[in-house]
């Protein structure tokens, strides 16, 4: 029976085959029984008249859903409209695919891919490129089919350009490139002794492909090009070309500065590069520089600066408080300025810089 026969009330009418039987019954209350949900038995024991022989009839009587629906179906946690007919395809570039249904009433569900695997509520199914196909079959408690569904599942190849991650290295595993996937091309200096860089790149997208990946010989005082880039899976979709210049250069010999400033606590500039307008012009290749400054110079304090050459100079200042402060006294100052080219057997070369702190003015 339907569930509609939930909590109704059933009346027991026997006739006898011999009017002398006697008849029981068992499990039932007087000749009436009130239906439950699920298995509702009694029996009936019918005795004959010489009381040797004796019968028994079982009676269960089912009070079930004889309807039942589709409640819900959830594809990698996006309900689907399964009303519709047909259902729209689920479109995705991921090869797997979550699937979660549950039936409205206690009846089976039962979902089939297209070989009638079947597939449990909550499971991941491995997904073929283009259509997938699924049934859903809705059955009553009684297990008799009283619905279907069917949807698909397309998977399109990816078209997923993107990089998780790119590095640079050399046989220490530093790493030259700071990576930033809007900047196309790159500039790297690296060190005259490194003559190898290993490019790795990780798409994205494991299906992605990477084109330029690999170690590269890095030519001496020249610039050597690498190129990379990358195609989706969709074999199609191609990222731009990045560029990486790398510049090995021969270890610097160049032992001058750029500039040596000297500057007042209120930026008039001492000594300097002609663009700052100083008393007196810097000369890189000058290793004296002589500075004459009137008397009323005494106890002033000024700020020493530099300006290498060559990134890689060791620069040795002697002569200054913490490196960058010389505070004048009446007579001669000095101090002085050591420079190591990156080229530890080229010759160093020393600045030395004397301030003369005297009286300008003279009369008898």
């Amino acid at each position: 029976l339907g569930i509609e026969y939930l909590g109704k009330i059933i009346r027991l009418t026997t006739t006898k085959g011999h009017p002398y039987q006697e008849i029981q019954l068992f499990n039932i209350t007087g000749n009436s029984k009130l239906l439950t949900y699920g298995e509702n038995q009694f029996s009936i024991l019918v005795t004959a008249e010489d009381n040797d022989y004796a019968n028994t009839y079982f009676v269960v009587i089912n009070v079930k859903n004889e309807t039942n629906d589709l409640e819900q179906l959830i594809i990698n946690s996006e309900n689907i409209n399964f009303k519709e007919e047909p259902i729209n395809p689920y479109i995705t570039e991921e090869k797997t695919a979550s699937i979660t249904y549950k039936g409205l009433n206690n009846g089976e569900v039962i979902l089939q891919d297209s070989n009638n695997n079947i597939i449990t509520s909550g499971s991941t199914v491995s997904l073929n490129d283009d259509n997938n196909e699924f049934t859903i079959i809705v059955k009553n408690e009684y297990g008799e089919e009283v619905d279907s569904y069917e949807f698909t599942i397309t998977r399109n190849p990816s078209k997923d350009i993107t990089i998780a991650d790119a590095i640079l290295f050399d046989s220490t595993n530093k790493n030259y490139l700071n990576f930033n996937e809007n900047t196309i091309e790159y500039n790297i200096s690296v060190a005259s002794n490194i003559d190898k860089l290993t490019l790795n790149i990780t798409p994205n997208h494991p299906l992605a492909v990477v084109t330029g990946n690999g170690t590269y010989n890095i030519k001496l005082d020249d610039i050597t090009t690498i190129e990379f880039y990358l195609t989706a899976e969709d074999g199609i979709t191609v990222s731009d070309i990045y560029v990486i210049n790398v510049l090995r250069e021969s270890l610097s010999t160049n032992a001058y500065l750029n500039e040596i400033t000297i500057r007042t606590l209120d930026s008039t500039y001492i000594l300097g590069n002609t663009f700052r307008n100083p008393m007196e012009e810097f000369v890189h290749d000058s290793q004296l520089q002589t500075i004459n400054l009137d008397i009323d110079y005494v106890g002033k304090s000024l700020i020493v600066g530099y300006t290498k050459g060559h990134n890689n100079q060791k620069v040795t200042l002697i002569g200054l408080v913490n490196n960058t402060t010389l505070i004048l006294k009446e007579g001669l100052n000095t101090f002085s300025i050591d420079i190591q080219p990156e080229d530890t057997s080229a010759e160093p070369f020393v600045y030395t810089i004397n301030i003369n702190v005297r009286n300008k003015d003279n009369d008898l």
